[in-house]
């Protein structure tokens, strides 16, 4: 049985939400390569369900590319953007709020705020 087969099956089984989180994150690519579909589709809604958790994971880690391939999915909605720039700031992680910032002038553009001169 192949590597991938196995996490899979070890994703499929495990009661343990933490554990099928790590194998959720690691294998989805979001690109349905040839005959691993099914597993895609499954790590992905599963991703989609717990997207708080799996992206305060990533900015645990500093994973800046797979937050923004996650919001690339509109996964993350304006109001869990916001919790997770908060929560960037309080931890005084620079890097992950610069990347937070650049995705929420992308997505909704401080439509809040205004900024005069």
């Amino acid at each position: 049985m192949a590597e991938r087969e196995k996490l899979y099956r070890k994703f499929q089984e495990s009661g343990q939400e933490k554990l099928r989180l790590e194998i959720a994150l690691q294998e989805f690519s979001g690109e349905a390569a040839e005959g691993y579909q099914t597993e895609q589709k499954a790590y992905g809604d599963y991703i989609r369900r717990r997207i708080r958790p799996a992206v305060e994971l990533l900015m645990d880690r500093g994973d800046l590319e797979k937050i923004e391939k996650l919001a690339g999915y509109g996964w993350i909605t304006e109001k869990q953007l916001e919790e997770f720039i908060q929560k960037a700031l309080r931890q005084d992680n620079r890097a992950v709020l610069f990347c937070l910032l650049h995705l929420k002038n992308r997505t909704t553009s401080f439509h809040d705020r205004e900024f005069l001169l």
